[in-house]
């Protein structure tokens, strides 16, 4: 996976909330002696946990309460996908063509936040057509109408219609009807069952997200392309 853009707020000299946007190939930074260009290269290296946020790192113009974080979004891969669909909640299937849709939109949202053309080599899957089959039609009864004389005699001569059994009463409801898909799990105070049952957050942009904030400097998951069981 590659960097597609780096957030920084409230570190060194860039004080407010700044965004980078990293091209796929080369990515130039074009600016006066002392405007942050080394900056932002430090903040991408504080992803490592060699180089974490010191006290030293914080802005001079910040307010007490005013955070120090860094942010970055990461353009996932189709290897990527496949390791993190694996990882992904057993009652959610993610298909091939899903996949390729998440590398066809990170594609179109990189190049036009770039400025640059979409590759032709990944244009987003077409969705397939469906022909819809039509249901046999049911012939509908024919309605005889017949006078008051004729009803009368044909009365008179037929023989007596059977009388339908009733059928049995529906038991009354007294539990909610489960909703579809719906899992029911056993009550358990394992934390580490219940934290098996947690996902990432899932965002629409094909990225994984990763933020460190001076308060805890911890590398912490934002969201994920795809559902991950948090574990």
């Amino acid at each position: 996976m590659r960097l597609a853009k780096l957030r920084v707020k409230g570190y060194r000299s860039i004080k407010k909330d700044e965004s980078l946007v990293t091209d796929e190939r080369i990515t130039i930074l074009i600016g006066a002696n002392d405007h942050g260009k080394s900056n932002l290269l430090a903040a991408i290296r504080c992803l490592n946990d060699e180089d974490l946020i010191t006290i030293e790192d914080r802005n001079w113009d910040l307010l007490p309460t005013d955070p120090v974080e860094i942010v970055w979004h990461f353009r996932a891969d189709r290897g990527t996908l496949d390791v993190l669909e694996k990882f992904a909640p057993n009652d959610v299937s993610v298909s091939l063509n899903d996949l390729d849709l998440l590398l066809a939109k990170t594609q179109v949202k990189v190049s036009e936040a770039a400025g640059t053309d979409v590759l032709p080599s990944a244009p987003p899957a077409a969705a397939s057509s469906v022909t819809p089959v039509a249901e046999p039609s049911v012939p509908s009864q024919p309605i005889l109408v017949a006078s008051a004389t004729e009803a009368g005699s044909v009365a008179s001569t037929a023989a007596p219609a059977a009388t339908p059994e009733p059928l049995p009463a529906s038991p009354a409801v007294t539990a909610p009807i489960p909703r579809p898909n719906a899992v029911s799990h056993p009550e358990s105070t394992d934390p580490i069952s219940e934290a098996q049952e947690q996902i990432f957050p899932v965002n629409q942009e094909g990225e994984i997200v990763f933020a460190r904030d001076l308060s805890t400097n911890k590398v912490r998951v934002i969201s994920m392309p795809l559902p991950v069981v948090v574990s």
